[in-house]
């Protein structure tokens, strides 16, 4: 054989033992990037189908009925409403982001607001809401009830659940285009039941306008989210939820729980335990149908919040500034209660007997140090001062109703988006118990009095 020839023989064999080796390393590469991440296809469930307990979506009124509205209901009085989901939050930050091309789609260009209106003739309110968003009545349905049919919305579930689902379309955002988008969602007429839930200290905050605003709807609607996925030839179930601004995830070992009485949500970037591993929910995608996690290298959550998992040894200042850690709490005690609260909260307030109870009856081996999350400090002193709230207390200045607001490391690494909370933890740093309002002081109470009752026998 020819020496020139054999040479370029053996430059081809090379090659492709070269390309055989390179693509055996890319599959394995690919393999083990598979192994660390778990990809969850996730479906919608709306209306009836959704397993969430509901949305209540306050909508507000204009003073006058915008010029674009056609076939507007004649009325011996009447109101423009206009409201909007959390898509419009998406669709905000996607503009900002510059994910979204606003030359190719103009932000004033979208519709994703909702416009109704809540009208009287005779002795019978009406609402009609533009349905199919084309910006004008003529084609949708009037609903009409009688005039104090609104009171009785607010208190009574049964019969807001009378009300038939409608079919509202809105624009959305895919990631590559805009397209219509449906919700199915209630039109109700609705009257805030005031004396009924506020005491008269708080009826004198709220103005004539408004206690005797008969123009006021809210719209409702259900969500959910679900997948499932096979881990160690089980299978497992997650369901997803809008937040306030960002989506909650449930992973739960069998379907459909009763997910409202169970444990703290997670959030994006959380760690999450699954099977023996600890995963992060690194994203899930702009329509929310795949839901992406993360394997970690990791034996325990670096900040743990929920019930069963470790929370760490915190510093902090108290609120007579006096810098100190969690644990020196612990040092003569086997658990600490965490109470969150505000001056601005009445169900705070109106649990305070019970924490005075539970700091006489379970004192001698409970701590309690109490979270004040309010916009000044005197306020929460008095507060403390007048009720003889004998205890720690640290006050966390920001405003709670600010979703906006950069929150306090307290806030956020313990995931509090509900007041009153309550987590209460043992000397090594786990979380015994953990929930929100009366509902969750009384679990804590349960656990408390257990201890006690296994210290008497």
């Amino acid at each position: 054989m020819d020496m020139k020839v054999f040479l370029q023989y053996f430059i081809i064999i090379i090659l492709i033992i070269s390309c055989n080796d390179r693509k055996k390393e890319l599959t394995k590469s690919q393999n083990e990037i598979s192994s660390n991440t778990l990809k969850i296809p996730l479906l919608e469930k709306q209306g009836a189908n959704s397993i969430h307990s509901g949305t209540l979506q306050s909508i507000r009124s204009l003073e006058v009925v915008p010029s674009f509205l056609k076939g507007v209901p004649k009325a011996d009085t009447l109101k423009t409403l206009v409201g909007w989901f959390a898509t419009s939050k998406k669709l905000t930050k996607l503009y900002n982001d510059g994910i979204i091309d606003s030359i190719k789609y103009p932000k004033d260009s979208l519709k994703y607001k909702i416009y109704a209106i809540n009208g009287y003739k005779g002795n019978q309110q009406f609402l009609v809401i533009d349905a199919n968003n084309n910006s004008t009545f003529a084609d949708d349905t009037l609903m009409f009830y009688k005039k104090d049919f609104k009171d009785s919305v607010a208190v009574n579930k049964d019969i807001a659940a009378k009300i038939p689902w409608i079919d509202v379309i809105f624009d959305d955002f895919d990631g590559e285009r805009v397209f219509k988008r449906k919700y199915k969602v209630k039109l109700l007429p609705w009257k805030s039941p005031y004396h009924k839930i506020l005491s008269p200290e708080q009826l004198k905050k709220i103005s004539k306008r408004q206690l005797d605003n008969i123009f006021d709807a809210n719209l409702f609607y259900k969500i959910h989210w679900e997948g499932s996925y096979t881990f160690n030839d089980n299978q497992k179930y997650v369901y997803v939820f809008e937040g306030f601004n960002e989506p909650r995830f449930f992973f739960r070992d069998q379907p459909k729980l009763d997910l409202l009485q169970t444990s703290t949500p997670y959030r994006i970037k959380d760690t999450v335990l699954l099977g023996d591993n600890y995963y992060r929910i690194d994203s899930i995608s702009i329509q929310w149908d795949t839901l992406s996690l993360r394997k970690l290298a990791i034996d325990s959550p670096v900040w743990g919040y929920r019930k069963d998992e470790k929370t760490v040894n915190f510093d902090y200042t108290n609120i007579k500034g006096e810098g100190k850690v969690l644990l020196d709490l612990l040092k003569d005690k086997e658990f600490v209660l965490m109470d969150y609260w505000g001056t601005w909260c009445a169900p705070c307030k109106e649990l305070t007997p019970d924490l005075k109870n539970i700091d006489q009856q379970y004192g001698d081996f409970t701590s309690i140090l109490s979270l004040a999350y309010d916009r000044e400090k005197e306020p929460v002193l008095d507060y403390i001062e007048e009720n003889g709230l004998d205890w720690e207390h640290i006050f966390l200045e920001g405003n709670a109703k600010n979703g906006k607001e950069k929150r306090h490391k307290l806030i956020k690494n313990y995931a509090i988006e509900a007041y009153p909370t309550f987590i209460l933890i043992d000397k090594d740093l786990n979380i015994i118990a953990r929930g929100t309002g009366r509902k969750g002081l009384q679990g804590i109470y349960e656990v408390l009095e257990n201890v006690r009752a296994n210290k008497n026998n």
